[in-house]
């Protein structure tokens, strides 16, 4: 897991994504094939070419992104805290069973973390 999280550090990248008001968390990893299997033995996930670049990506968002996550976060180094405010907004579950008065506060919550 030292090696996957040193990769996500350097190659990667720790985002979430707000598609028409649902937010949520998105991991992406750019790199040769043979390392992107690695990632996509353990934790599953798609392998996809980028277009403009000459290596490939490997995906996994939503609530597989938060598992990924929390199993890489003991190990990293650089991207600490964008891990920490995909956790953080997974774990509020601000896109489930809430009325838009509750998902505003939970969007104003994130926003202070930020």
């Amino acid at each position: 897991l030292y090696y996957l999280a040193g990769i996500l550090d350097t190659n990667g990248a720790i985002t979430l994504r707000n598609d028409r008001g649902y937010i949520f968390p998105i991991l992406r990893i750019w790199g040769p094939m043979e390392m992107l299997e690695q990632f996509s033995m353990c934790f599953g996930g798609a392998i996809t070419k980028v277009p403009s670049r000459p290596n490939r990506s490997w995906t996994k968002q939503g609530i597989e992104a938060k598992r990924v996550l929390g199993e890489l976060r003991p190990y990293m180094r650089l991207r600490l805290e964008e891990a920490d405010i995909c956790l953080a907004w997974v774990s509020m579950n601000p896109n489930k069973a809430a009325g838009p008065k509750r998902r505003e506060e939970k969007r104003a919550a994130l926003m202070v973390l930020v």
